[in-house]
């Protein structure tokens, strides 16, 4: 609490106040909202096709493509805004996991469809 001097005490030292001039990566931003909308997609289009007892056509499965392109792109954006210097990359984190998790989930029930 005490850093410069006996008496003099540092205002911000109790509180941990950071000030800084960092944002966000925007590569990682787009990446979570691709996500989002990859997650919507995919739970849309599963849930549609088990409501429908598998005859709900192949509207369902453009939107589970459009939910593999979404992932796909989001995760490629996801990777490249690590090399972003002096940002933030809670987004960059969260938007490359949750489209590296919705891609892992596509490639296995494309996988299960071909076997």
């Amino acid at each position: 609490m005490y850093r410069k001097g006996v008496n003099e005490k540092v205002i911000f030292d109790r509180h941990k106040y950071k000030f800084t001039d960092k944002h966000n990566t925007k590569g990682g931003i787009a990446a979570t909202l691709l996500g989002i909308i990859a997650v919507t997609c995919i739970i849309w289009s599963v849930n549609t096709a088990f409501r429908s007892r598998g005859t709900a056509g192949a509207w369902m499965g453009t939107i589970a493509t459009l939910g593999f392109g979404c992932s796909t792109l989001g995760l490629i954006l996801g990777l490249s805004s690590f090399k972003e210097e002096d940002k933030f990359y809670f987004f960059s984190w969260v938007g490359t996991i949750i489209c590296a998790i919705v891609w892992i989930c596509n490639c296995t029930v494309i996988a299960v469809g071909l076997f």
